[in-house]
């Protein structure tokens, strides 16, 4: 059977076939559809470490912690050679491994340019945006890189966002900051999607460089619902659909999350479904208090327990099932986080039970400490 140690940077080309960085083992692997096996692509392990970057025959490279790893429309797969500073190419179909940009020092200066002046400090993942060919990474350290970059289309690499420095600032990004910018991915709009890893936020970046929180509080936990309300802890991973829908892997929760849209009618629904549930649990305490009190009244006593809250009329809950004109996109859509997907329920005609509403739900504090601080430590 195939042995793995801490996978990273998986993607699939056309063919279904899985590509994927083997950390520890410093090679890129490959899952065939076709043959239902597990094969090295590229990279062998080391003798000791460090040891600096090998190019040529695939069989005999050397790669240094890789983690991230992306395929183009012709199965060339570019690599994240994070220890090393660089981005790896394997040609298909020869097999050979090339450096496309990198001096095989990583933690050093982050510099852009050309490709053969750029330089790069630790590459972490990678995204395609195969409409307009360019090759989006993550490259982070310290307190210092915490960058969001690209190499263009005409082989020019540049800072997107995250030349501010480190830490938590939506905006212009030339002045927004990131914390641990982990796992992107590229929408057919050419937006960039961000698992910002310390924030506990899936961040966005778009084709005019404004850099937003897409989803996430910027608390760590585990909670659903609306996109800026819900919490994360410590994302990882992020993918996104040809639909628009983003698929979270909050890493720290062990779950996949999901970002989705709907629509205002539909939010109307939920929210007002919750809200009369709400409405059902509190008549139910008073009535159990007017027992209590009642019981007690006859027994001799002093009345019993008092309803500690009196309930709305159903005309009250209309007014609180809307979020104002300003919360909805133009088409009258608001995106929400919900991990059970409560809308098979409402699409098949059926009542949403209380627990299926992506609204509300148990939440659980989390702090900052530690997260990205793992693998940092162990390329270190």
């Amino acid at each position: 059977k195939a042995t793995m140690s801490e996978v990273y940077g998986i993607c699939m080309d056309a063919e279904d076939n899985l590509y994927f960085a083997d950390l520890f083992h410093h090679r890129i692997r490959l899952i065939s559809k076709q043959a239902n096996m597990v094969t090295t692509l590229a990279g062998k392990l080391p003798d000791g470490m460090p040891q600096p970057q090998i190019d040529g025959k695939a069989s005999e490279a050397i790669f240094s912690w890789p983690m991230g790893v992306e395929v183009d429309a012709a199965n060339n797969v570019y690599v994240a050679d994070t220890s090393h500073g660089m981005i790896r190419k394997i040609h298909h179909p020869e097999h050979q491994v090339t450096t496309l940009v990198g001096t095989g020092f990583g933690y050093g200066e982050a510099v852009d340019g050309s490709l053969s002046s750029a330089l790069l400090n630790n590459p972490r993942h990678l995204a395609l945006d195969h409409a307009h060919g360019r090759l989006y990474f993550t490259d982070y350290s310290d307190d210092k890189y915490a960058r969001l970059r690209v190499i263009t289309e005409t082989g020019q690499v540049k800072t997107v966002a995250g030349q501010a420095g480190y830490g938590y600032v939506d905006g212009p990004a030339s002045l927004a900051k990131f914390g641990t910018p982990h796992g992107l991915a590229v929408d057919r709009n050419g937006c960039v999607f961000i698992a910002d890893a310390y924030n506990h936020v899936v961040r966005k970046v778009t084709p005019n460089l404004e850099v937003t929180t897409f989803a996430g509080s910027g608390s760590g936990g585990i909670f659903d619902g609306l996109a800026l309300e819900a919490r994360f802890y410590g994302p990882y991973g992020v993918a996104v659909d040809d639909d628009g829908t983003v698929y979270v892997a909050d890493t720290l929760n062990n779950r996949i999350r999901r970002v989705s849209k709907i629509s205002k009618s539909r939010f109307r629904d939920i929210q007002r479904q919750k809200l009369l549930e709400e409405k059902k649990e509190r008549q139910a305490q008073e009535a159990l208090a007017e027992l209590y009190s009642q019981q007690a009244k006859r027994a001799g006593g002093r009345r019993g327990l008092e309803a500690v809250e009196q309930h709305r009329d159903a005309g009250d809950i209309e007014g609180e099932i809307d979020l104002g004109d300003e919360a909805y996109d133009d088409d009258e859509n608001v995106e929400i986080v919900d991990a059970d997907d409560p809308m098979q329920a409402a699409d098949a005609g059926e009542e949403l039970e209380l627990d299926d509403v992506p609204i509300g739900g148990a939440e659980e504090e989390q702090g900052k400490a530690g997260v990205g601080a793992e693998d940092d430590q162990r390329r270190k």
